[in-house]
């Protein structure tokens, strides 16, 4: 699963509503009912992750990386993940939703993304989604396993998101 970017939560994971949320994916009551939709399709996201993306997003907080969506097409390209329809469309669609949001690759994160604190693993992309957490003190709801484990030890704030 991708990581999403999701607004900060507490050490309790209790929503901190104005603070951005994201999520490695991929609400305000009426108009937040398409990505309610979208999150209740997901058998990836559990019960106290979709509460925290929908929190996230009745404040316009749930941050998706640009790197994701590259991640997303490179996983559609090599038959790992199935779409309804082509993964640019998709994407335009996803942020049509109320309260989500494309944190866009900033310069800056790039440059920070190659000097992380601590013993980071994994691929240039998760380095990106994890320096984006980071600048935005966003929760990164994810089931990547090292992605986890960086949080654990303290260096971003994550979320498994199968819970």
């Amino acid at each position: 699963m991708n990581p999403t970017i999701a607004p900060p939560v507490s050490s309790a994971l209790n929503p901190a509503p104005a603070e951005p949320l994201g999520a490695n994916f991929h609400a305000h009551r009426l108009r937040r009912r398409p990505l309610r939709r979208e999150l209740q399709g997901s058998e990836r996201i559990g019960p106290l992750s979709r509460a925290l993306i929908v929190a996230a997003a009745e404040a316009d907080a749930v941050l998706v990386s640009a790197i994701s969506a590259w991640e997303i097409s490179m996983l559609v390209v090599k038959d790992r993940l199935a779409l309804d329809r082509d993964a640019g469309e998709r994407l335009r669609a996803a942020l049509r939703l109320p309260g989500l949001r494309l944190a866009a690759l900033d310069p800056l994160v790039a440059v920070h993304s190659t000097r992380l604190p601590g013993d980071v693993r994994g691929d240039p992309a998760d380095r990106l989604i994890v320096a984006t957490a980071r600048h935005h003190a966003a929760v990164l709801i994810t089931d990547d396993r090292l992605i986890l484990q960086y949080g654990a030890a303290g260096h971003v704030k994550a979320h498994r998101a199968a819970t």
